[in-house]
Formats: C-alpha cells, structure tokens, sequence
C-alpha cells in the first residue's frame, strides 16, 4: 500500500548554538548582524540582556548565536 510521506528538518536537533563576544556590536541592531552573518549559516541571534537601576534593560556585549547546521563555526566575521 503506497502511503504519501512528508519529510522536513526537525526543528532543533538539526541546530546548535554559540556564543560570541563582540563590544563593538552591543549598538547595532539584531536584524542588521542576522543579515551580515546569514551567509555563514546563522538563523538567529539574540542579544544577552542586563536589568539596569532603573528598572529597563542594558545590552551587553555577550551574544546568542544559533547556526543552522550541526557544527559550530570556530570563526564568523562581520562585514
């Protein structure tokens, strides 16, 4: 019996993540250096938060990288 079989990545096994510390990007906006590094088989990057005195939140320099392969490259640049 011939049965029609759908086939798609699994959502996180197919993924890892890294860390990077960069004080030069703690300004920049997160969508702009997602698109500088797409090329290098990022998906995702976030920016580690702090709370501040004043109740808000400070960016720091420390950053959420999310690779979509299984491999995590030893280097990235941002051009």
């Amino acid at each position: 019996m011939d049965r029609p079989v759908i086939v798609t990545p699994h959502r996180s096994l197919n993924s890892c993540k890294g860390v990077i510390r960069c004080k030069e990007l703690i300004d920049c906006d997160e969508q702009e250096i997602l698109s500088k590094l797409k090329s290098q088989a990022v998906s995702d990057i976030t920016n580690i938060t702090i709370k501040d005195g004043s109740g808000g939140s400070k960016s720091t320099s420390t950053f959420i990288v999310t690779f979509k392969q299984t491999i995590i490259l030893q280097h990235i640049k941002i051009h």
